[in-house]
């Protein structure tokens, strides 16, 4: 992640083409299930600057923030 952001400059707040998720959002949903694996690529897109407000399609606004909220309260 951080070779694509910081050398390819991909957007920390790019949507994916199906759902409109962003990579925040995507890693928050895999580490909410798995937590560590994905720990540090959400802290680090975190401090990249990616938006934790922005939801994506087929995810209630208020289920995105509860998907973030929960991983940032385990971690911080």
């Amino acid at each position: 992640m951080r070779f694509l952001v910081e050398r390819r400059g991909a957007a920390v707040n790019q949507r994916d083409r199906g759902r409109g998720w962003t990579p925040l959002l995507r890693c928050a949903h895999v580490a909410h299930h798995t937590h560590a694996p994905f720990l540090a690529v959400f802290e680090y897109l975190l401090a990249a600057g990616a938006d934790p407000g922005l939801a994506g399609a087929g995810l209630p606004d208020p289920a995105t923030a509860r998907t973030v909220q929960s991983v940032k309260r385990l971690y911080y």
